[in-house]
C-alpha cells in the first residue's frame, strides 16, 4: 500500500502503520497511546533526542489528562475537529500549537523535533512546538579573535544566532525570514536585512538565488555560498563569512544582507567587496589612526605573502644585476652546493610549509607542540645544514608565511596561497615580466568580478570619494559624512 501524501483520514492503527512505513522502525520514534473511556482514543508521537521531554510532559500530556474526563468533546468521538480547536485554544500551554491535515506537514514536523497528537478517526492532527536540540553554549570566537570588542560568537543553533543579532539591532525594521533548504536535510536558514537600508534589487537577487538552490543536503554555510557566487572558478571570495554577531550587525547597518544556517557558527554576508576581507571589527573599536595603520599593514602583508617568492626567484634567475652586488655575492655563496634550481628550492619549501600548516590544523592539540618542534628545528634547520636549500630561501619562505598570518580573513588568505604559486612559476619562466603580466591578468579578472551586481573593487572603481573615508583608512567617527556606508549609496 503506497503512502498517501495528501489528507489524512484513518484510524490509529492505520496512522501508526503509515508512520512506520515512512520513518522506518526507528528506536527513537516514540508513540505513546492513551486510553480514554476504556479505549485507545489518542496517540502522542515524537522523536527522542530532538524534542524537549519536559515540555511534552508538563505542557501536553498533563493538561490533556486533567480535562479528558470532564470535557464534553472527549465524550463525543465524532467531534474531533472541535476537540482539536478546544485543546489548541484552551488546554495546551505550549507556545507553538498548530493544526495540520497532510502527511507532508506531519512528517516534516516530526523530524524537526515537534510533537504530533492524533485522535482516532480524525482528519487533522495537532502539531506542538517541542524542538530542543542540545548545542554548545555561546563562547569566544576561534577564528576572528580581537583584543578589544565583544567576546561572544555564533553557535550551531540558528535561533541563538538570530537572537544575538537581534539584541544588537533593536529596531522594528530588522527583518529575519526563515525557510528550509535541502531536500533531505531540511536545514533551517535565515535571511537578515534592515528593510529601510537594504537595496531592494540586491535583496531580490539574494532571495531568488537562495530559492533556486536544489541540493539534497545543506550541512554548512559553504554549501549555500557556492550557489550564490556567479564566477564559480574564481579564487576570490564573493561572500564574507563570519562567526561574530557584531560583524553581522555592523554589515546589516551598511545595507547588506546576512544569511544564517542552522548547524554552523559561520554566517554569510553579501554583497562583499575586496577590501572587506582586510577589515576587522576591531578597526571600529580602536582609534582611527591606529585602525588605519593596522589596515594598511594587513594589505601590505598580503602583498608580501603574494609576491615575495615570485619576485625573489625572478631576480635571482633572470635579473641578478638588479640585486646589490654584496647581497648577490652573499646569495651566490649560500647557494653554493645546493642541488636544486632556485624555483624548485622555493617550491619545495612552500609545499613543506603548507603541509605543516595543514598538519597543525588537523592534529590533536596535545601533539601540536611536538609538530612545531619537528617543523621548526628538524625540517627547517636540518635541510639548511644538509645543503638541500639555502638560508636565504628559508628566510623568504618564513617571511611569506608570517605575512600570510596577518591577513584576517581565511578565505582571502587561501586565495593568496593559490596565487602565490602562479607568481612563483611566472617569475621563474620570464622574470619580472611574468610578475607584471600576472598582475595585469589578475587585476583584469578582479575588475570584472561583481557580487550581486556590485563591482568587486568598489569604491576604488568606480571611484566614490565619500566612501574612501572607510576604505584603505578609517576616518574618525565624527568626521565621517556617512557613518554607515550603505551599499546602495556606493553603487
Amino acid at each position: 500500500m503506497a503512502i498517501q501524501r495528501g489528507l489524512i483520514n484513518e484510524n490509529i492503527e492505520q496512522f501508526k502503520v503509515h508512520l512506520e512505513k515512512e520513518l522506518g522502525a526507528n528506536s527513537d520514534l516514540l508513540i505513546r497511546e492513551f486510553q480514554l473511556h476504556n479505549r485507545v482514543d489518542l496517540i502522542i508521537v515524537y522523536i527522542d533526542g530532538i524534542c524537549d521531554k519536559q515540555v511534552i510532559e508538563t505542557s501536553i500530556i498533563k493538561p490533556i489528562l486533567e480535562v479528558c474526563n470532564d470535557s464534553f468533546y472527549f465524550n463525543e468521538p465524532n467531534r474531533t475537529t472541535e476537540l482539536n480547536n478546544y485543546l489548541k485554544d484552551q488546554v495546551l500551554s505550549a507556545s507553538e500549537v498548530e493544526i495540520a491535515s497532510t502527511w507532508d506537514t506531519i512528517l516534516s514536523s516530526l523530524v524537526s523535533g515537534n510533537t504530533v497528537i492524533f485522535f482516532n478517526k480524525s482528519s487533522e492532527v495537532l502539531v506542538i512546538g517541542t524542538k530542543s536540540i542540545d548545542s554548545r553554549s555561546i563562547s569566544e570566537p576561534t577564528t576572528q579573535v580581537l583584543v578589544r570588542g565583544p567576546k561572544d560568537s555564533f553557535t550551531e543553533k540558528i535561533r541563538t544566532n538570530s537572537s544575538l543579532v537581534r539584541s544588537r539591532i533593536q529596531h522594528p525594521s530588522l527583518r529575519i525570514e526563515f525557510s528550509k533548504l535541502g531536500e533531505r536535510t531540511q536545514t533551517d536558514i535565515a535571511i537578515l536585512y534592515i528593510e529601510d537600508l537594504v537595496d531592494a534589487s540586491i535583496l531580490k537577487k539574494v532571495k531568488e538565488k537562495v530559492k533556486n538552490i536544489k541540493i539534497d543536503g545543506i550541512l554548512e554555510s559553504r554549501y549555500i555560498e557556492s550557489f550564490l557566487e556567479d564566477e564559480t572558478y574564481s579564487p576570490f571570495p564573493r561572500t564574507f563569512n563570519t562567526e561574530r554577531p557584531d560583524v553581522m550587525a555592523g554589515n546589516l547597518l551598511e545595507g547588506r544582507i546576512g544569511i544564517l544556517v542552522n548547524g554552523t557558527p559561520f554566517g554569510l554576508i553579501c554583497p562583499t567587496l575586496l577590501m572587506d576581507h582586510f577589515k576587522t571589527a576591531e578597526d571600529y573599536y580602536e582609534k582611527s589612526d591606529i585602525s588605519s595603520l593596522m589596515r594598511l599593514l594587513r594589505i601590505f602583508s598580503f602583498i608580501i605573502s603574494l609576491l615575495t617568492p615570485g619576485v625573489y626567484v625572478a631576480l635571482v634567475t633572470h635579473h641578478i644585476g638588479m640585486i646589490p652586488t654584496n647581497l648577490a655575492v652573499s646569495i651566490a655563496a649560500q647557494r653554493e652546493g645546493v642541488p636544486f634550481p632556485t624555483v624548485v628550492e622555493i617550491f619545495l619549501l612552500e609545499v613543506t610549509f603548507e603541509i605543516l600548516r595543514e598538519a597543525g590544523i588537523r592534529i590533536p592539540r596535545a601533539s601540536g607542540q611536538a609538530a612545531s618542534i619537528v617543523g621548526a628545528l628538524i625540517i627547517g634547520q636540518g635541510v639548511v645544514e644538509a645543503g638541500f636549500v639555502s638560508s636565504v630561501s628559508t628566510i623568504i619562505v618564513a617571511l611569506t608565511a608570517i605575512s600570510s598570518f596577518a591577513v584576517p580573513q581565511y578565505s582571502i588568505g587561501a586565495t593568496g596561497r593559490i596565487l602565490r604559486f602562479v607568481f612563483l612559476f611566472m617569475g621563474a619562466f620570464i622574470g619580472l615580466y611574468g610578475i607584471m603580466l600576472s598582475l595585469f591578468f589578475i587585476g583584469f579578472h578582479i575588475a570584472k568580478l561583481n557580487s550581486f551586481g556590485v563591482p568587486y573593487l568598489l569604491p576604488v572603481t568606480p571611484f566614490n570619494t565619500a566612501a574612501q573615508q572607510d576604505n584603505f583608512i578609517r576616518m574618525p567617527w565624527r568626521q565621517m559624512k556617512r557613518k554607515n556606508n550603505k551599499i546602495r549609496d556606493e553603487k
